[in-house]
């Protein structure tokens, strides 16, 4: 708009005429004019500085999240291995456990072949294999997802 400043304009507006004014209305024109530019300027460079700035803060907070992702991924590896020991560990325990049972011909009440046979005021346990002979097998963890 104010490229379209003129001293016509002015005079049309503010109702001065040429001879009526005692100021320089040419000189005010373009002081105005120029003024205007300058802030447009300011306002482009601090728009400029703003997004630069935005932009940073943005990049920074993508490297802290990525940095976090990737503790976490190590920290993941590291359960991860711990679990499988875990597991390794409590599949070989399980299987000392199912060798002593058969060595020792007792521990029905954990094997998964296990039934009870209720009979007042006492409770038999027998092995639903019997025949085929004893291989005892952990019956699991009892109310667990094995259960």
């Amino acid at each position: 708009m104010y490229e379209k400043l003129s001293v016509k304009d002015l005079w049309k507006y503010c109702h001065v005429w040429p001879d009526d004014n005692p100021y320089d209305v040419h000189k005010l024109v373009a002081e105005a004019a120029e003024a205007i530019e300058k802030l447009e300027a300011k306002n482009k460079e601090l728009e400029s500085k703003m997004h630069d700035s935005f932009t940073e803060h943005l990049l920074n907070q993508i490297s802290r999240k990525e940095k976090q992702i990737d503790k976490l991924k190590v920290e993941k590896s590291k359960l991860e291995k711990e679990l499988e020991l875990v597991k390794a560990e409590m599949g070989e325990a399980v299987r000392d456990m199912e060798a002593i049972m058969w060595v020792s011909g007792e521990g029905c009440q954990i094997c998964k072949h296990c039934i009870e046979i209720h009979k007042e005021p006492y409770v038999q346990y027998a092995c639903k294999i019997e025949s085929r002979g004893c291989d005892p097998k952990w019956r699991g963890v009892q109310g667990g997802k094995d259960d």
